[in-house]
């Protein structure tokens, strides 16, 4: 059986006026709990996160995506792969609401 990637959130980035991606920590709701995916097989991902309402239990959701290239599409929203190695994933996706706007997510295995 073939392991698949885990991904925790690190830091999700906006694109500013002059061309700099300025980056901010991504906040876990749930100290001591980290929000984050797996790639399961047949193109699944499994979300899972914590929240305050669920008194910090694990909450799960299994979403579609597919790759091709460096372009990946997640529950439909399409992405850019600027950064894959054996420990990043950095995507960066087009607001839906502007094709202007910009911003990025980056996560650590």
């Amino acid at each position: 059986m073939m392991t698949m990637p885990k991904y925790q959130f690190l830091e999700n980035g906006i694109i500013t006026e002059n061309g700099q991606v300025v980056w901010f920590s991504y906040q876990n709701e749930c100290a001591g709990k980290r929000d984050y995916f797996e790639f399961l097989q047949n193109n699944i991902l499994k979300d899972v996160y914590h929240s305050d309402f669920t008194n910090c239990e694990a909450d799960e959701d299994l979403i579609s995506w597919t790759r091709n290239g460096n372009t990946i599409t997640v529950d439909g929203e399409t992405g850019e792969i600027v950064l894959l190695n054996n420990t990043t994933l950095q995507v960066k996706f087009t607001n839906p609401e502007d094709s202007n706007l910009f911003y990025y997510i980056e996560f650590v295995r």
